[in-house]
């Protein structure tokens, strides 16, 4: 977001603030509100540099239920069963799950090769409370030409007889350096909330100023990349089923559904992006037509 009237106005009041807080004490006093006022504001300076070192790492590392956090809001986290016969083996199912995500990211490579499109199909992530686990999840990222991401994930997991294919997609705006300015200014208000997670790499001062979507076009991009690309993810997942007749009727439907609701993902121009609002309703309609099948 630029530089505005609002803005100027509120850093000018945290300004008269901290300046008052300062004519007011002394000594000791003093220079501990000093460090109270001062430490979070270069805190934050500081640490907004070190996240973009963390942007560059080749891994993804979480802890808890913070899965992607560093790549901004979910905008869609389904999941789909595929029964599986009884023949298949475990490294049938392997070869099954290798199958349906070459598919998919050689799909979207081809169908967005105008797009600022990456792929990585062995990306690593890991569960920090326990390191051996690391499991390796396809990355399909897009970025737009005003600096906004669009990120979608899949994984493959055997549960028994069933195949569970998993699908986020996560979004992450763009900020200026006004948007950190003003989260710099604002840090002694609320650093204590989150300076934990942050040094336990659990949060992104990134992702979390990152959150607008201030341009008409950025936004028409951004738009026509979700539901393009997740069009195509479903498509190219329904014909390699179709191939090892493996789409049965509770697949397809929820297949149709997964399509119809990206189609309906709506992109606000605020802070308080109303792009999430989506995947609760989708993960509801695909357990309500579960049950019916």
């Amino acid at each position: 977001m630029e530089m505005t009237v609002g803005r100027a106005i509120k850093w000018l009041g945290f300004v008269i603030t901290y300046l008052t807080i300062f004519r007011v004490f002394e000594g000791f006093l003093l220079f501990l509100a000093i460090v109270a006022i001062a430490g979070p504001i270069l805190f934050v300076l500081w640490a907004y540099k070190e996240d973009k070192i963390r942007d560059q790492a080749t891994t993804e590392e979480f802890s808890g239920e913070n899965l992607f956090f560093r790549y901004g809001t979910r905008i869609v986290d389904d999941s789909i069963v595929i029964p599986l016969p009884s023949n298949l083996d475990v490294e049938s199912v392997k070869a099954l799950s290798q199958e349906l995500i070459t598919a998919i990211t050689e799909d979207v490579k081809s169908e967005f090769s105008d797009f600022n499109v990456s792929i990585n199909n062995e990306y690593p992530v890991i569960d920090k409370t326990q390191t051996e686990d690391t499991r390796l999840f396809s990355l399909m990222n897009f970025t737009s030409p005003r600096g906004s991401e669009v990120n979608h994930f899949i994984r493959m997991e055997q549960s028994g007889a069933n195949l569970v294919a998993f699908f986020f997609t996560h979004f992450r705006g763009v900020h200026s350096q006004w948007d950190l300015y003003d989260h710099a200014i604002t840090a002694p208000l609320h650093a204590l909330f989150w300076v934990t997670q942050w040094y336990r790499n659990q949060t992104s001062i990134i992702a979390n100023i990152s959150k607008s979507v201030n341009n008409a076009f950025d936004k028409l991009d951004v738009k026509t990349f979700i539901e393009a690309s997740n069009h195509a993810i479903y498509r190219q997942f329904r014909e390699v089923l179709v191939k090892h007749d493996l789409l049965v009727e509770s697949v397809e439907r929820a297949i149709n559904v997964s399509i119809d609701n990206s189609q309906n993902i709506s992109i606000s121009d605020s802070s308080d992006i109303n792009i999430g609002s989506i995947a609760n309703r989708a993960r509801g309609a695909v357990d309500a037509i579960r049950g019916k099948a």
